[in-house]
């Protein structure tokens, strides 16, 4: 099996560069990736797979430790200040992922694969991903191992020269619409009839804070950029009405976004501060503004947990954030 070295790699004080320059910058050595496509993803940041018989998946063996995660791309933890206060939490978890429990204790029993240090010691104590509803416990499973085998997925259509993308976003959408059911968080839809969001409105409904956005290799990174922008000025545009509707004060939330380019995963953040009138401004702002918090690439062999880890540590903070809202 093979095993990746990566140079080191740190992403920008501020962590604004945007994502084309984050994506477009990726250049690896071809392995399983499709090599027309690692081309266009090639300098100034240099990642190199090299050759390793004795490298271990951790999801090949019981209580495999996780291999060191060498190629994904997050902000120093003595930089987290210089992020928004309202991402901090999610960069701390996403930094920390692998070393603190966040599974419950007795999932140990189904996830005989993981190291020990993931579970929560005690049976009594709450952990991170612990469903608020008892009766969940088997959907939060089943959940938690769609995003547990994903890599192994995208791997494989990767080898078959297929798009990875599809089953990337849907493998998220599944696991955000599972971790919001049972928090019981429902989503306002943007519709043109203001009386039917109103309605929706006072049944508890709010507007996501989340959206996704996909690409084929053929797909350049900096339109994936425009087409979050505008997926993310839509959602802002939604927590305006929802305010207006419901005649709270709401502070505008911070707005978190995935980009899919091949097996490559970016997230993104943008932090409103400030009232913009037109569409046209809102687009360019949050695209000068935008800040990427954390790029993995699922195509890399021996990260199927570690990147998995990022998936549901992203769901779990959004619904909390959500929740404070509800």
């Amino acid at each position: 099996m093979d095993d990746i070295a990566m140079s080191g790699v740190d992403i920008d004080v501020d962590g604004s560069a945007d994502i084309t320059t984050r994506l477009s910058d990726v250049h690896v050595t071809p392995h399983r990736q499709n090599k027309s496509h690692i081309d266009r993803f090639s300098s100034p940041l240099h990642i190199s797979l090299s050759d390793n018989s004795n490298s271990t998946s951790p999801t090949s063996s019981p209580k495999t430790k996780p291999q060191e995660d060498t190629t994904t791309q997050l902000p120093p933890s003595d930089l987290l200040t210089t992020y928004p206060q309202s991402i901090q939490p999610l960069i701390s978890s996403l930094l920390s992922r692998g070393r603190v429990p966040i599974l419950p204790s007795h999932w140990s029993l189904d996830f005989k694969f993981l190291p020990s240090s993931l579970f929560e010691s005690c049976s009594s104590t709450q952990a991170v991903l612990s469903p608020f509803t008892t009766s969940n416990d088997f959907r939060a499973q089943k959940a938690f191992n769609s995003v547990l085998e994903l890599g192994s997925r995208v791997k494989d259509l990767v080898l078959m020269n297929k798009a990875p993308e599809g089953i990337i976003k849907k493998t998220i959408d599944g696991y955000m619409n599972f971790v919001m059911r049972d928090a019981n968080v429902e989503f306002l839809q943007n519709k043109q009839q203001d009386e039917s969001e109103e309605v929706e409105m006072m049944s508890g409904k709010i507007p996501n804070i989340t959206t996704i956005v996909t690409g084929d290799k053929s797909v350049d990174p900096a339109e994936l950029q425009v087409k979050l922008a505008r997926k993310m000025s839509d959602l802002l545009d939604l927590w305006d009405k929802y305010s207006s509707i419901s005649g709270l004060e709401i502070d505008r939330p911070t707005i978190y976004g995935v980009v899919v380019s091949h097996s490559l995963m970016a997230f993104v953040t943008f932090t409103p501060t400030s009232i913009l009138s037109s569409q046209m401004e809102k687009v360019d702002v949050i695209m000068s503004e935008m800040k990427t918090v954390g790029m993995f690439d699922l195509g890399v062999e021996g990260l199927d947990v570690w990147n998995a880890l990022a998936v549901v540590l992203l769901a779990v903070h959004v619904r909390d954030v959500l929740m404070r809202y509800n």
